[in-house]
This record gives C-alpha cells, sequence and structure tokens, in this order.
C-alpha cells in the first residue's frame, strides 16, 4: 500500500512540474511576443498650433500611450499651411522609428493632389484612425431655406445666385463640389480661412449656405438650420437632420483624426504599434476620455484605415481633375 502511496505521490508531483515548466514558458513565450520598441521617448508631432482638436485628442493619448508602450511623448508643433508644413517635414525623415505624426483624413490625401508636391500617400505607415467628425451643410435660421430640396430649387431657379462657403482644397471642398455635380446646380462658391470666418459668415447671413465641421457649430446649433449631414446614417447629436444619402446624394466624408509614421519602419516594429494602439481604442477609460472631449472614439486599424486612404485617393483624384484644382 505505501509503494502504492509513493508512486501515486511521484506522479502528481511530476505532473505539478510539468505544468509548472509550461506555464513559464507560455508567460516567456507571451512577454517575447511583445517587442521592447520603442526603446526610449517618442516625438509626437502635431502639424498645427497648440490647443486645436487635433492637439487636445493627443493629450488624452498621452497617458494611455505612457501605459501602453512604457514611454513617454514629446509634443512637437509644426504648424503651417493647414496642416501641410509638418506633414511635409515627417514625410522626409528617413530612418526614424521614434517619431508619429497625428493627421486629419482626408487632408493627408487631398493636398499632395490639389497644393503641395512635397509629400504623398505613399510616404507614411498608418496606425489608427482615432476619430471622426461629420460635415454639416448648414444656413441661418433666418434663411428661407429649410431642406436641401429648398437650396436646390433656388439655385436651379436662378442659377449662380446662391452662396456656398467652404474651405479650399479640404473635404469640406471636395464634398460640395460632388453634391454640386450630383444635384446639376450652379452655385458660387465663396471661400473661408477658417473656422472662425465660416461661423461669422453662417450666423451673420454673409453666404446663403456653408459646408462645415459639425463640432465647429456645436454652440451655435440654435443659431443655424442643417439641410443635411454627411455621414452614412444619422448623427446622433444631430438625429433629427437627415443625411445627403437620404436625400438622394451619394455625398459621405467626414474629418477623421489619425496617426501615422514616416515611411520605413520595419515590420515588426509596425505591427507593435497598431496592435498597442487598438490596445489604447479599446480601453473604456480611454474612451470615456474621449468621449467628455466630444470626440467619441470611431477606431480603425492601421490596415483598415490603409485602405480607406487609398480608396479615398482614387475618389479624390477624379473630382479633382474634373474641377481643375490640380496643383
Amino acid at each position: 500500500m505505501v509503494r502504492n502511496y509513493l508512486i501515486v505521490l511521484s506522479i502528481i508531483l511530476t505532473t505539478v512540474f510539468l505544468m509548472g515548466c509550461n506555464s513559464e514558458k507560455s508567460h516567456s513565450k507571451g512577454t517575447e511576443d511583445k517587442l521592447n520598441y520603442p526603446k526610449k521617448g517618442v516625438s509626437l508631432v502635431v502639424p498645427f498650433n497648440p490647443g486645436g482638436a487635433s492637439d487636445i485628442h493627443t493629450r488624452i493619448l498621452e497617458k494611455y500611450f505612457k501605459d501602453e508602450f512604457g514611454q513617454s511623448l514629446t509634443f512637437v508643433y509644426k504648424p503651417g499651411a493647414a496642416g501641410a508644413v509638418g506633414t511635409a517635414q515627417v514625410a522626409t525623415m528617413k530612418d526614424e522609428d521614434h517619431t508619429i505624426m497625428v493627421a486629419n483624413f482626408p487632408d493627408i490625401v487631398i493636398q499632395p493632389l490639389t497644393v503641395t508636391d512635397n509629400f504623398s500617400i505613399d510616404d507614411f505607415d498608418y496606425i489608427a484612425e482615432v476619430t471622426h467628425s461629420p460635415l454639416i451643410f448648414t444656413t441661418s435660421k433666418n434663411s428661407k431655406l429649410k431642406t436641401l430640396e429648398d437650396l436646390i430649387q433656388a439655385a436651379k431657379k436662378s442659377p449662380g445666385k446662391i452662396s456656398i462657403a467652404y474651405a479650399p482644397n479640404s473635404v469640406l471642398h471636395l464634398s460640395i463640389l460632388d453634391f454640386i455635380d450630383q444635384a446639376g446646380i450652379d452655385v458660387t462658391l465663396v471661400p473661408y480661412k477658417d473656422g472662425a470666418e465660416a461661423k461669422a459668415m453662417i450666423v451673420g447671413e454673409h453666404v446663403d449656405t456653408a459646408i462645415v465641421n459639425l463640432d465647429l457649430m456645436v454652440e451655435e446649433l440654435d443659431q443655424i438650420t442643417t439641410l443635411a449631414v454627411t455621414t452614412k446614417e444619422r448623427n446622433d447629436k444631430i438625429s433629427e437632420i437627415p443625411t445627403f444619402k437620404e436625400q438622394g446624394y451619394e455625398v459621405v466624408s467626414e474629418l477623421s483624426r489619425i496617426y501615422v509614421v514616416p515611411k520605413g519602419l520595419s515590420d515588426e516594429k509596425l505591427n507593435r504599434l497598431r496592435e498597442g494602439f487598438n490596445t489604447i481604442g479599446e480601453n473604456s477609460d480611454y474612451q470615456n476620455d474621449m468621449e467628455k472631449i466630444g470626440q467619441p472614439v470611431t477606431w480603425l486599424t492601421g490596415e483598415e484605415l490603409e485602405e480607406k486612404v487609398r480608396e479615398y485617393h482614387d475618389y479624390a483624384n477624379k473630382l479633382v481633375e474634373k474641377h481643375k484644382l490640380n496643383k
């Protein structure tokens, strides 16, 4: 009996020992799978002035980046030409594996087609899309134009008389050109240089209508009438407003905040960044913090983002060539 007991005990101890070894191997393998990268602090290039929408959401990222990667972010501001100056500088970096840039999509696609030869979409690897904001087609509360159909009929009745404000060489520009083409109307386009001027044009009734970022007008929603939104489905903030698509026009676009790195990062390092950013994006605390600043997370992986960028490039290139916006 004692002999049988010793045999059973020996089997149990051997089993426990082997399980422990396997556990150690599994733990070791899991640790090895997560590449030790980055190995030092990372420069985060913001190609805009401090304090803007792009800067604000990167500040939310800062804490979670440190938790995920064990390294700090150093913010580097390179404003100019609606982001084109800083973007061009990052595009030309060679053998640089500790720099990340926040960018606006689809401006990163449109600018090389219309205003600059200093970079292209092929100069970057894509990490993630974090959030996006819809565009709205809007007019003053006092306007007689209460619906998109009102505007179309007014434009057809008096060609060239209806004025529409827009931001040149941007997603706002291409979206309104696409709508005009589909609606078959003749209007007068009036450029604005920034959000403040756009607000003044709409609220002050200096133009009939304007296309703007929804976030720009959140505090003025009671002073405007919104005719359409550019999302595929209605936006929760203004759920009473129909989309262009609902009204028969295939105008679907938004302004997205994305992260990219200079082209040339090794596959291992690129995958580590993408996986780490995905982990951050899935973090409920991060999502709540983004919600608090009015930029809810609408995540796309690096692979999904790159596909989106290339599809939009084809779409934008056709509009740019048709309307002779080429640089």
